[in-house]
């Protein structure tokens, strides 16, 4: 058998291999919870935590602007619930760009592996190639 029917065949399996990994993906919950695992695991709780608690200050702000008596009041808690609003919508695209940072940096270094492995297998086909 010669390296090309051999590096088709390597190749074709890996192909095999990608499509497996691709239909075992975790989608958004499984990358949001393996942000927690990270090197910015205190800022991602920290934020989560403070998003959280603007949040809530959103919900109250909204409360008062349904129950709120007259115009100026009205105006007051919805200008607070906008400034939540605004506050919180950075948080949180933050939280989900550092969870797709993460899932693209595990799937580089699991490239890079598998290259450095293919690497090496090719390297010993050629070599007893070589030798025979």
């Amino acid at each position: 058998m010669d390296i090309d029917k051999k590096l088709r065949e390597q190749l074709n399996k890996e192909s095999e291999e990608l499509d497996s990994l691709l239909r075992a993906d975790r989608g958004l919950f499984g990358r949001i919870i393996d942000s927690y695992h990270s090197s910015m695991s205190f800022w991602i709780m920290y934020s989560l935590f403070f998003a959280t608690l603007i949040g809530v200050a959103f919900c109250f702000c909204a409360y008062q602007f349904f129950n709120a008596g007259d115009i100026k009041d009205m105006l007051f808690w919805a200008t607070l619930s906008l400034a939540c609003m605004i506050v919180m919508a950075p948080l949180k695209l933050w939280l989900l760009n550092e969870s797709g940072r993460q899932a693209v940096l595990r799937e580089i270094k699991r490239l890079e592996l598998r290259n450095e492995q293919k690497l090496a297998a090719i390297e010993h086909m050629l070599q007893n190639k070589n030798s025979e």
